[in-house]
């Protein structure tokens, strides 16, 4: 289809803070696979640690697509947040990775079938992944 090289990069407690789960502070890991087709971002996500919402996932309905993430460029961060929990959807899961990048989770299955989640990458964030997977891209 296209997509890749994927970076591959595991969110874990030596690089990810104020990791929670189902309200409650949380140690939990997880290796992403990020990869690029055009406008689009594929994220494949393997659970290393703890319970969470994927190994939920993973054992009520097996592989497949988990959720929808949206990047928050023009509206403030904190205030998305409000909006999901003034309309009644509870953070399932979140931390801030590198300390710059907050994730948030809201469970929004019961209406649209698939979670939500949000993020926020600073302008200037640049990160090399842990490893590229097949292999690095030509410069």
């Amino acid at each position: 289809l296209g997509i890749g090289p994927w970076q591959v990069l595991e969110f874990n407690s030596s690089n990810t803070r104020a990791m929670t789960y189902r309200g409650k502070p949380h140690d939990y890991s997880m290796r992403l696979c990020l990869a690029y087709s055009e406008t689009t971002c594929y994220e494949i996500i393997e659970p290393l640690k703890g319970p969470s919402i994927y190994t939920e996932f993973l054992e009520q309905h097996g592989e497949g697509v988990h959720h929808i993430a949206f990047g928050c460029k023009e509206i403030d961060y904190q205030r998305r947040i409000d909006e999901f929990e003034r309309r009644g959807y509870e953070v399932i899961q979140s931390g801030i990775y590198k300390d710059r990048i907050p994730y948030h989770y809201f469970a929004t299955d019961g209406d649209i079938r698939t979670t939500i989640e949000i993020y926020h990458v600073p302008p200037d964030f640049v990160q090399e992944p842990d490893e590229w997977y097949p292999a690095r891209p030509p410069a």
